[in-house]
């Protein structure tokens, strides 16, 4: 059987076990863990038996004692993982929520990273005696201290350890609960944070283009789907897809989106990067009207002419995407001791 099919029945075989993840919303962890492949140095010092040590390997009192750059599967996994949960869910601090339809879906993606993560660490443990020896060669001058600090082949590879743990159904019994009215609103507060972010980022890329290319409409509407799956969340995120929809659908079907059609779609990048403007137009306002000036040539959007922003804003968007445009691992990923000085 393939990776592929493993993901898919693990995935299905998760669902059947727990019913109650079929409706509603669930909360998601995902842990990742690895060794670093490195030691740190008594009270932070370059010395070892009372010789200094002098090599590009020892850094501020850390010394590497494997070839670090055999271990970047660890990052790449957790970046994938981070991707993929940020895709389907909404970061809710230590974990993450997404909606139960999305579920199979999202475990059937993580099952191929872990996957990928674990013929990594396979490979690790068939090579780790080699490249130890190749290590040691390339770095004489540090050859005594790397034997004296290295873990064992076993001891490291037990570290490296790709856990789903199982998804926590999320039941909203009632409304009236202020626990469960705080996390709605959460949801909705970081959904549409997340959305004036990638909507800061599709100004950049099509302001001042001749032409919109059409592949950037995946992700729009991956953004689309994302607010109809948290609608049950806040309705304000319903009238978004709404708004978002209604623009979609009044792009040209087919070809390169360019002219009048591409002047609308950057004006409507900056309505949805600015808190501002998205909410006079959920209120009626057109803001598309209001922004006149806002044009596939400009170099920045005035879309926030109109009003005051609110303390919890994104700026409007401009050519520049805002600072935290590259969005962090989410802490729904708990990364292990991957980067840290314990071995």
């Amino acid at each position: 059987m393939t990776a592929l099919n493993n993901a898919s029945a693990n995935a299905q075989s998760m669902t059947n076990k727990l019913p109650a993840l079929k409706e509603g919303a669930c909360l998601m962890v995902v842990s990742v863990n690895g060794g670093c492949g490195e030691a740190k140095l008594p009270e932070g010092k370059i010395l070892l038996d009372g010789v200094q040590v002098e090599s590009a390997h020892v850094k501020s009192g850390t010394v590497e004692w494997f070839p670090t750059e055999k271990l970047k599967f660890v990052s790449k996994a957790s970046t994938a993982t981070s991707r993929a949960l940020n895709e389907y869910g909404v970061d809710l601090g230590r974990c993450c929520v997404l909606p139960q339809d999305k579920l199979e879906e999202l475990l059937l993606k993580l099952g191929e990273i872990e996957s990928e993560f674990n013929d990594s660490v396979g490979d690790l443990e068939q090579s780790f005696d080699t490249w130890m020896a190749d290590y040691i060669n390339a770095n004489p001058e540090i050859a005594h201290y790397i034997k004296a600090l290295a873990c064992s082949k076993d001891q490291f590879v037990a570290k490296f350890r790709y856990r789903i743990l199982p998804p926590i159904a999320m039941t909203l019994v009632s409304e009236d609960c202020g626990d469960i009215k705080e996390v709605k609103d959460d949801i909705s507060y970081n959904l549409t944070q997340e959305l004036h972010v990638y909507a800061a980022k599709l100004f950049s890329s099509i302001s001042g283009k001749d032409k919109m290319h059409r592949k950037l409409l995946s992700n729009y509407k991956k953004m689309m789907s994302k607010l109809y799956s948290f609608g049950f969340a806040d309705l304000k995120l319903l009238k978004i897809y709404d708004v978002m929809d209604q623009e979609l659908n009044s792009l040209p079907q087919a070809g390169p989106i360019d002219g009048d059609a591409l002047n609308r779609m950057v004006r409507w990048a900056g309505v949805l990067a600015s808190e501002a403007c998205l909410e006079l137009h959920l209120s009626g306002q057109d803001q598309l009207a209001q922004s006149p000036n806002v044009t596939a040539g400009s170099t920045s959007s005035s879309a926030d002419s109109t009003a005051n922003q609110p303390a919890k804003s994104v700026p409007a968007a401009s050519t520049q995407a805002p600072s935290n445009a590259n969005t962090p691992l989410s802490p729904a990923v708990q990364q292990g001791s991957f980067g840290f000085s314990n071995f």
